[in-house]
């Protein structure tokens, strides 16, 4: 069997958790698979074995219609020629309708843009829309997600499965040596956007409730701090943000007091896993996607309850018996969220919609 990945997702994220699990799915797969991303800016897909991959790396791609049609032809030619039996679109191009030889499949992330809505959202929401009758299979990341897309799409259960994502991703053994003069104290990490509804404010008003005495606030990647966060969001707590490769998150994460995730709405959760995967306790919101996925190996606290996550920060930062539970606890569970799973299970996804 033939598998094609578009390249879409690669031309529009540098990194992130969408090309995370494309790069690691068509790592883990034992098929003939190949991604066509002419031009991408994608860190993850620079690193892939080239013989999976049909792509030039560029730093930076100036969005300009031009580029993307050249792009979308170039695409269009190299799959036309490689003639995969499935074809897997990986975010919402409407490039792909085309093929209506071929077999398509769209992954459903989660229903952000239309939980959210707003101006900035119309766009892709309408994309998502155009597409949905030109799919032959939908692949969701968590049955949250699942009831979600059939929520607000109407779509046949029958054309939908539910395959999870892996956190096993992580490598990697060496620490960074000047990562301690960074941090030179306990730290809580926050990983990622803070942006509206990852409710990164409640983690603010936290900090300066803590009982807790001599502990700072990492927040790696996501947008840039600036002055005007700070002033606003006042506390006695230490903040620092870190930019960096995977080397350093896994430093961070492996060396974390806990890890908080505050977020109200998700399609999977990525980081909860990467943290209960390498010995980190996370202290999450309690939303059904994370009941789901983290089931009882994670601390959660009260959504929008502020006290409650004052009090499971304070608990899982002083009490030694309580942290080492959900460390174990979490690293049994994180054992069957891996990428080779993920592709089992996907690539039987494929094999049932190629014989129908």
């Amino acid at each position: 069997m033939k598998i094609a990945y578009t390249g879409t997702i690669f031309f529009n994220q540098k990194f992130g958790g969408i090309s995370r699990y494309f790069t690691e799915l068509v790592k883990s797969l034992k098929t003939n698979v190949k991604i066509f991303a002419p031009l991408h800016k994608n860190i993850y897909l620079k690193k892939l074995n080239s013989d999976i991959q049909k792509s030039f790396y560029i730093n930076k791609i100036p969005q300009y219609k031009s580029l993307i049609k050249f792009n979308n032809f170039l695409t269009n030619n190299f799959i036309k020629k490689y003639n995969p039996n499935i074809l897997h679109e990986t975010y919402y191009s409407e490039n792909i309708i085309q093929f209506k030889q071929h077999k398509k499949i769209l992954t459903i992330y989660d229903l952000i843009h239309e939980k959210f809505q707003n101006d900035l959202f119309k766009n892709k929401i309408n994309e998502k829309k155009k597409l949905l009758n030109f799919i032959d299979h939908f692949i969701c990341i968590s049955e949250q997600t699942k009831k979600d897309f059939i929520d607000h799409y109407d779509v046949s259960p029958k054309k939908i499965s539910v395959v999870y994502l892996g956190g096993d991703h992580f490598n990697l053994k060496t620490h960074c040596k000047n990562l301690q003069t960074i941090i030179n104290k306990p730290y809580i990490l926050y990983i990622g956007s803070r942006n509206k509804y990852k409710n990164f404010k409640i983690l603010h008003k936290a900090l300066c409730k803590l009982k807790v005495k001599d502990i700072s606030l990492v927040c790696f990647g996501g947008e840039k701090i600036s002055k005007d966060e700070i002033e606003t969001n006042k506390s006695r707590v230490e903040i620092n943000q870190i930019f960096g490769d995977d080397k350093i998150l896994l430093n961070l994460i492996q060396n974390a007091a806990c890890f908080i995730n505050t977020s109200t709405y998700e399609g999977f959760g990525i980081p909860n896993i990467e943290a209960m995967k390498n010995n980190c306790p996370v202290v999450c919101s309690d939303i059904p996607v994370f009941r789901e996925i983290c089931k009882d190996s994670v601390l959660y606290f009260e959504n929008n309850n502020n006290d409650d996550l004052v009090n499971k920060i304070d608990s899982i930062i002083y009490d030694n018996e309580l942290r080492n539970k959900y460390i174990f606890k979490g690293q049994m569970l994180s054992k069957i969220y891996s990428w080779d799973n993920c592709a089992k299970n996907t690539l039987s996804v494929y094999e049932r919609v190629f014989k129908e």
